[in-house]
């Protein structure tokens, strides 16, 4: 979103009832679909539970607009408003939050370009030991695989959206990628 929209959604409470409507429904239909994919990282939630949070996330953030400094990136604040929703979902129904295996999503996202049949085979048998590894790691790692990978955050931008430190995140993602550059290793073999 370029800044000049930002600025607009952090002031839109002074904007003309029709612009604010605009603005309003051009997030909707941007942001909303976005929001329900990342959502899909959170295996706690059914369907009917991403699609709700997704819109709430929207209504939610354009209500709270006047919190969101438009310097910063917007989708970072945005994430972090639907995983807090998220989470506190998940907490009132006592559910135990634990993100999805990444690949599909990464898939959907993925370039469309077609391989070929032999290249398709090999990606297949790597994508199964990927997603395996994937279902096998600590939930804060299955989320910042889909925010980094899946939703090509940088890493300050998932570490804002997740609320760990930088740090943290680095040495995550360090792990994550040692596990990776070990199960493709293995795979390989």
């Amino acid at each position: 979103m370029e800044l000049e929209r930002r600025r607009a959604f952090a002031e839109n409470r002074i904007l003309p009832a029709d612009d604010r409507q605009r603005l309003f429904d051009s997030l909707w239909k941007e942001w909303r679909p976005r929001l329900e994919a990342y959502l899909r990282s959170f295996s706690g939630l059914s369907p009917e539970d991403r699609e709700e949070l997704a819109g709430d996330a929207v209504l939610r953030a354009f209500e709270r607009a006047d919190r969101y400094r438009p310097e910063r990136p917007f989708e970072p604040w945005l994430v972090a408003v639907a995983r807090r929703l998220a989470l506190s979902r998940l907490r009132a129904t006592s559910r135990r939050a634990e993100t999805h295996s990444a690949p599909e999503d990464l898939r959907s996202i993925a370039d469309e370009r077609r391989p070929s049949p032999e290249t398709e085979c090999l990606r297949r048998g790597e994508q199964a030991a990927i997603a395996e590894l994937v279902r096998s790691l600590p939930e804060r790692e299955r989320e910042l695989a889909f925010l980094v990978y899946g939703r090509s955050m940088s890493l300050a931008d998932a570490a804002r959206a997740t609320g760990a430190p930088l740090g943290t995140v680095k040495w995550r993602m360090h792990r994550l990628r040692e596990r990776l550059r070990l199960a493709t290793e293995v795979n390989d073999a």
